[in-house]
């Protein structure tokens, strides 16, 4: 077995999710119920629910790219954009930082 499921208590624990599509607003929408501080960074703009949420402050949007040093602090990071290059730089980044993270549709 190459994956281990777990479940992790993520209550009040910083989680970074990468992406702005449909599949990241699903995690952030699942995140939110479990109480998780959440931060989205995206590569150009968010979807209107996630802008919404943003403007309400229910979410940190970080800023338009990624960038490794926004890793620091967070128990959890979820790359959860459309492309698969980006997907591996934040896997890359994380695991290099023992992080653990999920990589959507991979």
């Amino acid at each position: 077995m190459d994956y281990l499921p777990i479940f992790a208590e993520l209550k009040q624990r910083p989680v970074l999710v990468v992406g702005s599509g449909e599949v990241a607003t699903r995690k952030v929408d699942l995140l939110q119920r479990s109480g998780d501080k959440i931060r989205i960074v995206v590569a150009q703009s968010l979807l209107p629910e996630l802008e919404q949420q943003w403007q309400q402050g229910l979410l940190i949007w970080l800023g338009r790219t990624f960038e490794p040093c926004q890793l620091d602090e967070v128990f959890l990071v979820i790359a959860a954009t459309y492309d698969g290059v980006l997907n591996a730089k934040v896997f890359a980044a994380a695991d290099k930082r023992q992080l653990l993270t999920n990589v959507v549709n991979d």
